[in-house]
């Protein structure tokens, strides 16, 4: 996982505390120098947080992060590990549909801002889901979206 991307309208940027959260021969990384300040700077003036999720075969998901509160409830995030990267880059990414909470193996497809359970791994199966596509997100995370119907 690349640790949480905003959006900014800038090249990839890391603080020097979140040297390498992107490799630095990404076509996107300008390399780490921006100050903390200048970070969290980034982060309060801009429109999304997200998390981006390496994959199997190069493919990189994202999911948005819905405030402040969610970003501090994962234990490891540290606003100057954040980067920046242009809007129609992250476009590039796909959105994560797939989310399941670390603490329980549950899983949901995420559309119009809910959250519906798989009735079965049978059901996942039969819609030509991949396992691969699953991504995982702390139970504060997942408590920001409604509950819907499940998929049958």
């Amino acid at each position: 996982m690349i640790r949480p991307s905003i959006i900014s309208g800038a090249p990839v940027a890391c603080s020097i505390n979140g040297k390498g959260t992107l490799p630095e021969d990404h076509p996107l990384s300008v390399g780490a120098g921006y100050a903390v300040a200048a970070v969290r700077e980034l982060a309060d003036d801009s429109d999304a947080v997200y998390y981006l999720y390496y994959k199997s075969e190069g493919k990189i998901l994202k999911i948005g992060v819905p405030s402040p509160d969610i970003f501090e409830s994962y234990a490891r995030n540290d606003w100057a590990d954040v980067v920046a990267i242009d809007g129609a880059d992250l476009a590039r990414y796909q959105d994560a549909t797939l989310v399941k909470s670390v603490s329980n193996p549950a899983v949901y497809r995420i559309e119009n801002g809910q959250a519906r359970p798989f009735e079965s791994e049978n059901a996942f199966m039969r819609l030509g889901y991949d396992f691969q596509d699953i991504v995982d997100i702390n139970d504060a995370h997942l408590s920001t979206y409604r509950r819907g119907q499940p998929v049958r």
